[in-house]
């Protein structure tokens, strides 16, 4: 018996993931994307290949979705929130807007006493140079909208470099933010979903490691206290509350020195920092976040392999054609087949699991898979 019929905005690999997860349980897609060479869209009943902004298509794709979901989060908001009144879709136009901008998001987090990072709007060089005096730490200036994976950023040490940085970021035409420098101990995730009926489930905490902005690797379970476990999850359970979500919420924070947790940023969708679940959980992050949207029970996620999540992006690829077909069993290549390899351009993962977290990150040096990012042994 066929289920639903999905609408998705956005066809890259995340939508990818959400179709091969959501096929098995009977679900039919169709995708909204651009990109005649989508992943999701290679993968869907149909594929709109046409911009956003292409309003003749809109009904004709609200008529062909019993529910329409969003795969990541630069979808024009006008959009969605136009949608939403035409077909059901359940993480709604509110949270878009919420994690499209950063001061929103911060200021949210703030009206649910969530501890952040010391941010300020940013308008003039002026007050740039006003928050490295008051905070007396560098400053991340960044754009409001639009920036991801490092990009749309700017580290500020000094105020003899504010200028430059609200200038290369063209502040006199766009919002910028400004947030204090956080020296953290350990980069965390907790992946949380609650369904329409209102039940909620975590995913066991992440520990990310960076480079250059893009996630390089996810290491699970994360190497925290018991008590900052349980403490990251009560977090992401009383965002998930407050903001009435329905589907997944990722929320990305900073563990500090003093045992403190600084939340960072909220994705309103699967995750990078997910992609473990497909290979190192009962069940993945993808069949959750369907199951949430559809209504469906939730299933309590569990850990039954420590897994290493490495990201693959564009200059690995060489490397990759050489030992892809010779993987030992306990690695798992998820490959999105996209055309063209550019560097830093997500181009697949891969899951090590193993008996215990130890075991995985000696598997991946002994292996050699590819250079180990910095920072995953500390």
């Amino acid at each position: 018996m066929m289920g639903p019929t999905i609408g998705l905005l956005g066809g890259g690999q995340l939508g990818q993931m959400l179709i091969l997860a959501g096929l098995p349980l009977g679900l039919r897609f169709v995708v909204w994307d651009p990109d005649p060479g989508s992943p999701a869209g290679k993968l869907s009943t149909r594929h709109f290949c046409v911009p956003y902004d292409s309003s003749e298509i809109l009904e004709e794709f609200a008529k062909l979705s019993d529910l329409v979901t969003y795969e990541f989060e630069n979808i024009p908001h006008p959009l969605v929130a136009e949608l939403e009144q035409k077909v059901s879709l359940p993480q709604g136009s509110y949270l878009l807007s919420i994690c499209q901008h950063r001061i929103r998001e911060k200021q949210t987090l703030q009206q649910l006493s969530i501890a952040t990072a010391p941010f300020r709007s940013i308008a003039s060089t002026r007050a740039l140079e006003e928050c490295l005096q008051k905070w007396k730490t560098p400053v991340l200036l960044k754009t409001c909208m639009g920036g991801y994976d490092g990009k749309g950023q700017r580290k500020v040490d000094k105020a003899a470099d504010a200028k430059a940085a609200f200038q290369d970021l063209q502040g006199d035409q766009r919002e910028l933010i400004a947030e204090g420098w956080i020296p953290f101990e350990r980069e965390i995730s907790v992946l949380v979903t609650r369904s329409t009926e209102g039940e909620i489930r975590c995913f066991p905490v992440v520990e990310n490691v960076h480079e250059a902005g893009i996630l390089a690797s996810s290491l699970v379970p994360a190497r925290i206290s018991v008590d900052l476990n349980r403490k990251a999850r009560n977090i992401a359970i009383l965002i998930a509350q407050g903001l009435r979500l329905q589907g997944m919420l990722a929320i990305e924070m900073f563990v500090m020195p003093d045992g403190q947790l600084l939340v960072n940023e909220l994705a309103p969708r699967p995750h990078n920092s997910g992609h473990y679940t497909q290979d190192g959980t009962n069940i993945c992050q993808f069949e959750q976040h369907l199951r949430a949207i559809c209504g469906w029970p939730l299933r309590e996620p569990k850990l039954h392999s420590p897994t290493v999540m490495l990201n693959l992006l564009g200059e690995h690829i060489p490397a990759l054609k050489s030992w892809h077909i010779s993987l030992p069993a306990e690695a798992h290549l998820h490959w999105y087949g996209k055309a063209e390899a550019r560097p830093g351009r997500k181009m697949a993962h891969l899951n090590i699991c193993g008996a215990s977290l130890e075991e995985a990150l000696e598997d991946l040096e002994r292996w050699n898979l590819r250079s180990t990012p910095k920072g995953v042994h500390t």
